[in-house]
């Protein structure tokens, strides 16, 4: 009798984790879609295909399902440190993937972080990220241990979300065609970095 149980067992702990995966799938779906004041588990629960019960079950209350979207968020950007990165393509490659997928809740985060005080440590992570980001792919591209911070600070421009999501969202071009542009605007502040203050 034990060999069937413990099949049991692990088809149900199979299940409750693509049960939890779908509940918080559908909170960053609700965080993306509308501001967080309007976040409730009856809407996770209708996107997650499930009860607000389960919901419930499964992550906890409203502030937990919130928590538990925005520490996968975190997470995703973390699994694809600076570090790593070979080259400015890789680097590049690496962030249009990662707005590609999140950038339309990374910027409806970034608009509440004034009014959500929960935001404001995850975007000035965020922030801190990208910085390390616009740093790498400054070493990447000039072999400089020790870039120039004004570099930085324009190559973090023109590889920011904002910039992702006014090509994107505003001129709509295609992602594709996004990225090769800021593409483009990183290299080219690059390559005329002698002027740069």
């Amino acid at each position: 009798m034990s060999p069937p149980r413990a099949y049991t067992l692990g088809r149900r702990a199979t299940s409750a984790a693509a049960t939890r995966e779908a509940i918080i799938g559908a909170a960053l779906q609700q965080l993306a879609d509308r501001p967080m004041s309007d976040f409730t588990l009856e809407r996770v629960a209708t996107l997650a295909d499930c009860s607000v019960r389960t919901v419930i079950r499964h992550v906890g209350g409203r502030d937990r399902a919130i928590d538990l979207a925005l520490e996968r968020l975190l997470t995703d950007a973390e699994s694809h440190p600076p570090e790593a990165w070979e080259s400015v393509d890789e680097a590049l490659d690496s962030i249009v993937q990662h707005y590609a997928q999140w950038g339309g809740l990374v910027s409806r985060l970034l608009e509440q972080e004034h009014i959500e005080p929960r935001l404001a440590g995850i975007t000035r992570m965020g922030r801190d990220m990208h910085r390390a980001e616009a740093r790498r792919i400054v070493e990447l591209a000039t072999g400089e241990s020790e870039p120039n911070d004004a570099l930085i600070d324009l190559v973090a421009i023109a590889t920011d979300v904002s910039a992702w999501q006014l090509l994107v969202d505003v001129y709509r071009r295609s992602p594709h065609d996004a990225a090769r542009s800021m593409r483009r605007m990183a290299l080219a502040v690059i390559a005329h970095r002698e002027g740069t203050p």
